[in-house]
């Protein structure tokens, strides 16, 4: 209650009466305010009480278990006796939450976040004496038991048995419950930036794949047909889901925190430089971040595939953008000191989470697969983007669906060895600007100025190859013959100071962010953008880099 605002009322037979509780009920539905109360005539976990009967004898709402009503109205509302002074299955009579006046809110988003991810990093109940008669896990604990389980028969059917099954409908509802918050992260990103609400769709995506797995398993659960095996893979998905969504809590916690310090900071005009990362990047190469005011001596990068005097300008001039993105990443190869400020991408502190990032990529390329089989995916997607119109065509093949699923393939096996001996041991990474794509560059008309960058609100730790596979993979050139000359010339620029980065380690590091940019241009289609020329440049790029063909 405190994050909405509001005061209340927490009763339970330590601090009331049954006359109290019951007085205190009729009044609150009185005002028109509803009262959550715990086994409402024994109907078990919280349900929403609206209405009463009787003088309170009989109390009326709403409930998540339909069928544990003893009578239901025309409104689907349950009608249960209210039983006061019964020990309603767990030792106390009564717990209601009464709702009331409006205050000051007392926590914060980051504060609602924060509780979340403790209540995701868990392994025990906090509550032991409601668990009288079994052992309970929960958090991380809870699906390594349930692993354990499923590889064991004779645990299996002890833990499913219908005496057990309470723990596993409590787990179930806290991943439906988790569900229930997805209105409030929409929210959230409504009212905050663009990367907010990025965060925010992630977690909603994350959130929505433990719901659809959760109901998968009650279906199994129901058939009971091959349910170890089932319910092992299942719990897999789930916790892979669960770390995704971890690390997207973190990553938003960060985000509002970097924004309220911004806030804060109102005796400085450029609100950008109170963020770290825009700090950072302003004292080491503030030659090549572009001033929020925009100087027409600059061509925008968006232009670079027209047919226009702009277009060809921007084609003319990859060199001194490449040049521009040796610079950059060379001022931060191997820095610890920035690496501290900046930290480590969530995706790479375990394997674990770096497999949960690639089984997310895999799943959105699974719904994107299925859409484009049964004719969901436009074949022709077309509008105006900066004032030019655009018009691009579906004509992916079956081959080159197949390609995503060898790539999700070799990216299982290969990136994570990557990532450990060089985002754990500091070697031959640096800081990227994380969203280097013609839109977020401006090339100077003139010798006397250099290219310059925006939109750093993804700057981070990673390999240089990040950015140039969504630069020159993505947009500018996919095809390995006329990519290469323009790679050997980043490589070329990032040698003169760089030293013990081999060229076949570049190129192995190219290939990598090739397949996982592969997956971003997938993520925009299932977001209803069809980009289909970039989709298949990443294709093409699949295709001459890593098949080589």
């Amino acid at each position: 209650m405190g994050y909405y605002g509001r005061d209340y009322l927490w009763l339970t037979p330590a601090n009331a009466t049954i006359e109290e509780a019951r007085g205190i009920i009729m009044w609150s539905i009185a005002q028109g305010r509803p009262v959550v109360m715990e086994w409402p005539g024994g109907i078990p976990e919280f349900n929403v009480v609206t209405g009463y009967a009787d003088s309170g004898e009989t109390l009326i709402g709403f409930t998540y278990c339909e069928e544990c009503a003893a009578k239901k109205n025309d409104y689907g509302m349950f009608v249960n006796p209210a039983r006061w002074g019964e020990p309603w299955g767990n030792g106390n009579s009564f717990r209601i939450l009464v709702i009331g006046d409006k205050v000051k809110p007392t926590v914060s988003d980051c504060d609602t976040i924060q509780y979340a991810l403790n209540v995701l990093n868990k392994n025990e109940a906090d509550d032991k004496e409601f668990f009288l008669t079994r052992e309970f896990i929960a958090g991380d604990a809870a699906f390594g038991a349930w692993l354990e389980a499923c590889d064991n028969t004779e645990n299996t059917a002890r833990l499913f048995a219908q005496t057990d099954m309470y723990s596993y409908a409590l787990y179930m509802n806290t991943i439906y419950a988790q569900s229930c918050i997805l209105p409030y992260y929409k929210k959230l990103g409504a009212r905050n930036n663009r990367r907010v609400n990025d965060i925010a769709i992630q977690i909603d995506i994350a959130l929505s794949r433990m719901t659809n797995e959760r109901k998968q398993l009650d279906e199994a659960t129901e058939r009971g047909e091959n349910f170890a095996a089932m319910c092992r893979e299942h719990v897999k998905n789930l916790k892979h889901h669960r770390e995704y969504m971890r690390g997207w809590l973190r990553e938003l916690i960060s985000e509002i925190s970097k924004q309220k310090k911004k806030q804060s900071e109102t005796s400085k005009p450029d609100k950008k430089k109170n963020d770290p990362r825009h700090a950072l990047l302003a004292k080491v190469i503030p030659a090549l971040i572009y001033n929020e005011d925009k100087d027409k001596g600059f061509v925008q990068g968006f232009h670079y595939d027209e047919n226009t005097a702009d277009g060809r300008f921007l084609r003319n001039n990859y060199q001194p953008i490449l040049q521009a993105a040796a610079e950059w990443h060379t001022a931060f190869w191997e820095n610890t000191d920035a690496f501290e400020k900046i930290g480590l991408d969530w995706r790479f502190e375990t394997k674990e989470n770096l497999t949960a990032h690639i089984s997310m990529m895999e799943k959105d390329f699974k719904k994107y697969e299925k859409n484009e089989k049964t004719g969901k995916i436009p074949k022709v997607w077309k509008g105006e983007c900066a004032g030019t119109p655009f018009r691009f065509e579906n004509n992916i093949t079956p081959e080159q669906l197949g390609y995503f699923t060898d790539a999700v393939e070799r990216l299982k096996n290969e990136y994570w060895p990557l990532a450990e001996s060089r985002f754990h041991t500091g070697r031959n990474i640096t800081v990227i600007h994380g969203d280097m794509h013609p839109g977020t560059i401006n090339v100077p008309k003139t010798s006397d100025k250099t290219v310059k960058f925006d939109a750093l609100q993804v700057v981070r730790m990673g390999l240089p190859t990040e950015d140039l596979a969504m630069l020159i993979a993505l947009h500018i050139e996919p095809d390995r013959q006329k990519a290469q000359p323009l790679l050997d010339f980043y490589y070329h620029c990032l040698c003169e100071c760089v030293k013990d980065y081999s060229c076949e380690a570049f190129m192995n590091d190219y290939k990598i962010s090739v397949m996982e940019n592969m997956f971003f241009t997938i993520r925009l289609i299932n977001r209803g953008i069809y980009d289909f020329k970039m989709r298949d440049n990443a294709i093409r790029a699949f295709e001459t880099f890593v098949l080589k063909r």
